[in-house]
Parts: C-alpha cells; sequence; structure tokens
C-alpha cells in the first residue's frame, strides 16, 4: 500500500471509531482540507474539488490555494463548503479520496479496514 494512501486510510478510520456514519465522512474530508505548517494535509482534494464544474466551489478552491495576504487563513466556512460540494458529488469519505488519490473505492475500502490507525 502506496503510504500516502495509508495516511488518508488512517484519517478516515479514526472518523469513523469517533462519529457516527455521515458527520464520519464529513470530518475525514474535512482533515483532508485542514492547514498543517501552511500546507493542505490533503491537497489532492483542492485539485478534485476545481473540477466539480461548480463556479462558486472553484472561486472558493482559488482563494484557499492563494490566500490574499500572508495574513490571510483559510477559514471553517470555506472547508465546510468544499466539504459539502466533494461528498454531495461522491457520496462518502472513501469515494471522495478514491477519486482524490486515483484509486478505486474497493482500494480505499481495502486500506481503510487494514490500516493500524484509529
Amino acid at each position: 500500500m502506496d503510504a500516502y494512501i495509508g495516511y488518508v486510510a488512517g484519517i478516515i478510520k479514526r472518523a469513523d471509531a469517533r462519529y457516527m456514519p455521515g458527520d464520519a465522512d464529513k470530518y475525514a474530508v474535512e482533515t483532508g482540507l485542514f492547514q498543517k505548517g501552511g500546507f493542505f494535509n490533503v491537497p489532492q482534494l483542492l485539485k478534485l474539488a476545481s473540477t466539480l464544474g461548480d463556479e462558486k466551489i472553484t472561486s472558493i478552491v482559488y482563494t484557499m490555494q492563494n490566500p490574499r495576504s500572508r495574513y490571510s487563513h483559510v477559514t471553517h466556512k470555506q472547508i465546510a463548503a468544499v466539504t459539502h460540494a466533494l461528498l454531495s458529488h461522491y457520496g462518502s469519505a472513501n469515494a471522495v479520496y478514491a477519486a482524490a488519490l486515483g484509486v478505486s473505492v474497493d482500494e480505499m475500502i481495502e486500506a481503510v479496514e487494514t490500516s493500524e490507525e484509529g
């Protein structure tokens, strides 16, 4: 298993362990959109969101990737909007991450099931 897929599988597995099913998907995708050290946890999610064909989401993604100043930060409202758009289109965190990482949903589910995170 690719180390990055393992990282994402850990995010999903932790969310599944801590939250009810619908909330777990939301939490897992939101976690991928958080920043650590100025970098997004899973930047592929932003690329995927920009391909949805929704002008508003594309604009939000652009703003998240290109802050107006060094004092700008990604807001929870922006993260929530992108999360909602991705989950509305793909249905589950497994499907969102599978599409973002270029693997099948079955591969993503298997990675989550075999992940040692949790």
